[in-house]
């Protein structure tokens, strides 16, 4: 499935793009906002390559020329939909890292809304609705689904039949083995 946002596209695209058009791809990403406001010849100039590349590495991330390119690329500009890995210098303050990780957890999320198949989601949403019994197992940090146990059963009562209770003070290797004793035999209809 292709992304709907531009930039995760650009980045992702490196693997198709010809060598030429991965450095209008490079500087694209490196200077977004001011690519808005070239023209055709600006954006080959500052590349290094030649205006039939430009083109070529439009139509390459699925747009007919530079002009519909540089539009979707200020319309996701304009919405704050740009959000990518942040580098932390000593000069940030703490605002800045603040945004810095807001915007890229808010970046992330966002992504994963565009790019999650509702079709799939409706799949699985129903799936764990018509399931008899839905378990969670959760090693490590992801133990602490066990620790909210009885909240979340108290709350999904209808849907969550069950926690495994593993216990936090398990070593791995004897926890990996009561999960695979619990999944050995399951119920008909659980998950």
């Amino acid at each position: 499935m292709e992304s709907p946002n531009l930039i995760r596209r650009i980045a992702d695209s490196g693997s198709v793009l010809r060598k030429s058009e991965a450095k209008v791809a490079s500087y694209v990403l490196e200077h977004a906002n001011d690519v808005i406001k070239m023209r055709i010849v600006d954006l080959a100039a500052n590349s290094g390559v030649s205006e039939p590349t430009v083109i070529r590495f439009c139509r390459a991330i699925g747009f007919d020329g530079f002009l519909s390119f540089k539009l979707q690329l200020a319309q996701q500009l304009g919405l704050g939909g740009v959000y990518t890995q942040f580098a932390v210098d000593d000069k940030d303050t703490v605002e800045d890292l603040r945004n810095k990780v807001f915007d890229t957890t808010v970046g992330s999320l966002l992504t994963v809304r565009d790019e999650l198949d509702p079709e799939v989601l409706e799949t699985a949403i129903n799936t764990i609705s018509n399931a008899n019994r839905v378990e969670f197992y959760g090693f490590g940090a992801s133990g602490s689904v066990r620790t909210k146990q009885n909240i979340i059963s108290e709350k999904c009562a209808p849907l969550v039949q069950i926690f495994w209770p593993l216990s936090t003070n398990l070593p791995s290797l004897r926890t990996a083995l009561v999960c695979k004793l619990a999944r050995s035999e399951p119920e008909p209809g659980s998950l």
